[in-house]
């Protein structure tokens, strides 16, 4: 898998980066569908079992990141900052027969993932670790989803992602946190607080 990456140390403790990397899944086989059970799903789509890929392929993945890490503050502030872009292609989908309790993976559409990253740990004391992270990531299809080809002449391939859709993961997420240690008699103690959105 290559991966390509330039790295620019400011400080000992600063530094900027960007780096692209390609990596993916291997393809593999499916099992074959039971025509007695799936047929009549499959029909509403003018699909039979052997119109079912019996193997799919490998999907792949280009990712681009840029960032940046910083102390600050005497050392007691930490800043780390990214933006990325994640452009994949041959998809491996899981699709589900029509009522058949059976499933097969195919190949199929490309997406693309954009967001950035902020994180900030701050020490305003000794004792205390204040934290906070803020994600953004905007990831959709880019390319639609089609399932298997009918043989049937005259029916249309099936859609099972659009131009657009989302993939299903946040958008936004953030998490908040402080940290305080202390010791307890002899052992060393701590208490601490999150929250997740």
């Amino acid at each position: 898998t290559p991966k390509y990456g330039l790295q620019y140390q400011l400080t000992d403790a600063d530094m900027l980066y960007v780096n692209a990397a390609k990596g993916f899944r291997a393809g593999g086989v499916n099992v074959p569908l039971n025509p007695q059970v799936c047929s009549a799903g499959l029909a509403l789509f003018g699909l039979t079992v052997n119109d079912i890929p019996t193997q799919y392929g490998p999907d792949t993945v280009w990712s681009y990141e840029a960032g940046g890490k910083f102390r600050l503050l005497d050392n007691r502030l930490q800043l780390n900052a990214a933006a990325y872009q994640i452009d994949w292609s041959q998809i491996q989908v899981t699709i589900a027969a029509q009522n058949c309790g059976q499933n097969w993976n195919q190949n199929g559409g490309a997406a693309r993932s954009r967001g950035m990253d902020l994180q900030a740990e701050f020490r305003p004391m000794t004792n205390l670790s204040l934290t906070a992270s803020v994600g953004y990531d905007d990831a959709r299809y880019t390319q639609a989803v089609l399932g298997p080809k009918p043989v049937s002449a005259g029916i249309a391939r099936s859609v099972i992602a659009n131009v657009g859709d989302p993939l299903g993961v946040p958008t936004w997420q953030g998490v908040v946190g402080a940290r305080y240690d202390f010791r307890l008699s002899i052992l060393p103690s701590f208490i601490r607080a999150d929250y997740q959105y």
